[in-house]
């Protein structure tokens, strides 16, 4: 379950230059338009950025544009944790923010955009936490975070089961923002045994 959203930004960017062609009903490639490849370069180095940053591991990376305008940018990583709910939310906030400061800056992009300026709710931002061995959080600890649509989502996993266990949604409010950025998300052995519930 944690999986689905990885997979399906993975198959979105493997299916984004190729398109159904002649009679014959093969795939053939199409090259990326300009704001397909502007897309590409602010996401790629913006997870680049980030991961680097914060010390997170980018695992995909989308872009919503029918019929050409962009509409909004996704990115997803995952992170050692267990963490608090209020530090994910710093950690979605200013990768979000990143994110949307890139778009907003970049003057080559503006054209493409559905509308500017971009703002927090034209961003989406998933968070998948592990342990730090890299083996699956069940609750009450948060295995996924995200910002998407300026409305956090939190969610935990009971173990044994492929569904959510509990689901924690709220409002993204400009106040809740932060200038204070997250330097290290590297957890000492104290934390990670330390139990986190959604607040």
């Amino acid at each position: 379950m944690k999986l689905v959203w990885s997979m399906f930004l993975f198959f979105l960017m493997l299916f984004q230059g190729c398109a159904m062609g002649n009679s014959n009903g093969f795939l053939f490639y199409q090259p990326l338009s300009k704001g397909e490849k502007l897309v590409n370069k602010t996401l790629n180095d913006s997870a680049i950025f980030l991961k680097n940053k914060f010390n997170i591991r980018p695992c995909g990376e989308g872009a919503s544009m029918p019929g050409g305008p962009i509409r909004n940018l996704s990115l997803c990583f995952t992170v050692t944790g267990p963490l608090p709910k209020e530090q994910l939310k710093k950690i979605l906030i200013d990768c979000a923010q990143h994110l949307m400061q890139q778009v907003n800056e970049n003057k080559d992009i503006q054209p493409f955009l559905e509308h500017a300026p971009f703002t927090i709710k034209d961003i989406q931002i998933i968070l998948y936490v592990y342990d730090k061995d890299r083996r699956d959080l069940y609750d009450p600890l948060i295995t996924t975070a995200q910002i998407s649509d300026s409305i956090f989502s939190f969610r935990t996993n009971e173990k044994g089961r492929l569904s959510f266990k509990n689901c924690y949604d709220e409002p993204y409010q400009e106040e809740t923002s932060t200038d204070n950025s997250v330097q290290n998300l590297k957890v000492d052995e104290a934390q990670h045994g330390q139990k986190t519930e959604p607040k």
